[in-house]
């Protein structure tokens, strides 16, 4: 699934959306020049797919907007941020590519930590996955099964403004693994220089007690004897 379309009842086309963060060896090939001269079998993935633009809102015709996150764009907390520009947050998905419900599961997962982190209910629908609506405090309510043949109903409430996520994004937190990094590495170094001498000496061995027959040498005036 690539894209989202607004129709009206009377088949009218009024906005649309098209994935932006598509799918590596699904949509296109990374280096597909390089894999092709090795020999790869990219038979299943002959063209690549053109990423859509943002913004990742749609307008329906009575001017809500909502917030568009396709297939696995949920995975992903930059086009949560993206599609919070809408009120409510959809993900149209279709997991017929994966047999069982362990991708399933992560994607619902997926749609609760968007949830929380823009502040908006998210509406998951699936027509081979599971379909769900999730509140924004990450709470699922009326799951399907998957594939299950079913409609489900809500009453969904629209949010507008930002929360601190959609406002600071991911960029805190990368400054602060980078600060954690150079901290291990100052602490390391520390560590390294303030090492005894004795443990400057490495695997050389230092006795104080030597049998008569081994060659000796003097290590100084510290009364310590060397094996040589």
């Amino acid at each position: 699934m690539n894209a989202q379309y607004v129709v009206t009842p009377e088949g009218e086309v009024t906005d649309g959306y098209e994935k932006v963060r598509i799918v590596p060896f699904g949509e296109y090939v990374p280096l597909r020049g390089l894999l092709e001269a090795l020999g790869a079998p990219l038979d299943d993935v002959p063209s690549d797919a053109v990423p859509g633009r943002d913004p990742a809102v749609i307008e329906l015709p009575d001017g809500t907007p909502l917030g568009v996150m396709i297939s696995w764009e949920v995975f992903f907390g930059d086009r949560g941020r993206a599609a919070a520009d809408g009120e409510i947050l959809i993900n149209p998905t279709n997991g017929a590519s994966y047999t069982g419900t362990i991708l399933q599961t992560q994607q619902v997962a997926s749609s609760r930590l968007r949830a929380v982190e823009t502040g908006r209910w998210v509406v998951q629908v699936s027509p081979t996955g599971f379909s769900a609506f999730v509140t924004s405090d990450g709470d699922v309510l009326q799951r399907t099964g998957v594939s299950e043949r079913r409609v489900i109903t809500a009453e969904v409430p629209r949010r507008a403004g930002t929360t601190w996520y959609t406002w600071l994004g991911d960029a805190p937190w990368i400054v602060l693994v980078l600060a954690v990094l150079a901290l291990a590495v100052v602490a390391d170094r520390r560590s390294r220089g303030g090492r005894s001498h004795l443990e400057h000496e490495g695997d050389r061995a230092v006795v104080d007690d030597l049998d008569p027959h081994l060659g000796t040498e003097s290590a100084g005036g510290d009364g310590r004897t060397r094996v040589t």
